[in-house]
């Protein structure tokens, strides 16, 4: 039976790092589905990543947009807003995950639980009846910053905002990995370990 790892943190956590070293570390083929790769898909005109705009229902974007907020401290943050086309491919990330699935692919699911425990229940029953690992990844905001400046193709402040939002409700993780401590080995190792002791 198809397996699934799904992976939950926020941007510049390590989550495609990850990913792409369990695909290779697994013997089973294992599919990458993430909602990046969804919004790759989309016609450019539907998002705008331009920062330091605040917007309203009125000025964002049909898709996905940053939407700008400064911090009391001053500093930037950013959060992802989703326009009505953008709601209907989040809604699709679902279905195409569960598609692969019925077509007989274990996959990883790379995501970012913008609604915390609730996104991840829905995950949950979307891909109820086949065998599940839920891996949740975090870091210190300082180390999230850091990775976002070298990574250049983020909004600054944006990892700190996902960070507050995609572990909360305090959702009961298979495997939590702080990945500014854990070796990538180590998480690698655990989470083939807790795979091959999970029945299928």
């Amino acid at each position: 039976m198809p397996r699934v790892i799904y992976i939950n943190g926020p941007s510049s956590v390590g989550k495609s790092t990850l990913t792409r070293a369990l695909q290779n570390a697994l013997a089973e083929t294992y599919l990458r589905i993430g909602i990046d790769q969804m919004i790759g898909m989309m016609p450019t005109k539907l998002n705008d990543w331009s920062d330091g705009t605040v917007r309203t229902a009125e000025n964002r974007a049909s898709g996905f947009c940053w939407n700008f907020e400064q911090l009391p401290d001053g500093s930037p943050a950013h959060h992802i807003m989703r326009g009505p086309e953008g709601v209907r491919i989040a809604d699709l990330f679902h279905t195409v995950a569960r598609t692969m699935l019925l077509a007989g692919y274990s996959i990883i699911i790379d995501d970012v639980a913008l609604g915390g425990r609730d996104d991840i229940e829905r995950w949950q029953k979307t891909v109820a009846e086949f065998p599940a690992i839920w891996v949740g990844l975090t870091a210190p905001l300082s180390v999230l910053e850091e990775r976002e400046r070298i990574r250049g193709d983020r909004a600054l402040g944006s990892s700190g905002v996902q960070a507050s939002l995609v572990h909360a409700g305090n959702f009961h993780y298979d495997c939590f990995f702080d990945t500014a401590n854990v070796s990538l080995q180590q998480m690698v190792h655990i989470i083939t370990t807790k795979i091959s002791a999970t029945p299928e």
